[in-house]
């Protein structure tokens, strides 16, 4: 009977943590315009993404929120790759917080999320040093090592390989 109870426990305790971990489904990252505007590009390859935030790391504060540097929403789920101006967003999507004045030497970090916590999409960290290296043919993303810029035209095998 004792033994009945310890795995009626442990499966329940099983049952409970399984869904606590939100599904990597894509990646972001960001690059620059021919007019040198800051775009986030997100590569979609499971599932979908609802929006993305930006924000500093801040441990210290329990508010969340209160760290973001950017936060845009879309209407519909992003199901497709896609990209996004972040200073003027375009059709279908809304800006919930507009991108803030970014400290130099202080990290931030970029990723696309669901309201329903099911997907989301891992991007760089980075700091304002990092922005200035940026140009229209290169993406800085989280897939590889950190603050090397990937070629645009290799961003989406490198992220749904």
């Amino acid at each position: 009977m004792r033994l009945i109870g310890v795995v009626a426990l442990v499966s329940t305790a099983l049952l409970l943590t399984s869904g606590c971990t939100v599904e990597v489904g894509g990646s972001v990252g960001l690059t620059k315009d021919a007019q040198g505007r800051l775009l986030a590009v997100v590569v979609v390859c499971h599932g979908y993404i609802d929006g993305l935030t930006m924000y500093r790391d801040d441990t210290e504060n329990s508010d969340a929120h209160s760290n973001d540097r950017g936060r845009w929403m879309n209407e519909s789920p992003i199901k497709r790759d896609t990209t996004l101006d972040l200073v003027g967003p375009g059709l279908g999507w809304k800006t919930v917080v507009p991108l803030a004045v970014l400290t130099p030497g202080q990290e931030v970090r970029i990723y696309g999320w669901t309201n329903k916590s099911r997907w989301s999409a891992d991007g760089p960290a980075f700091q304002v040093s990092d922005l200035a290296r940026l140009d229209s043919e290169h993406i800085l993303s989280a897939l590889s090592d950190p603050n090397e810029l990937v070629p645009r035209a290799e961003f989406r095998a490198l992220a749904c390989g």
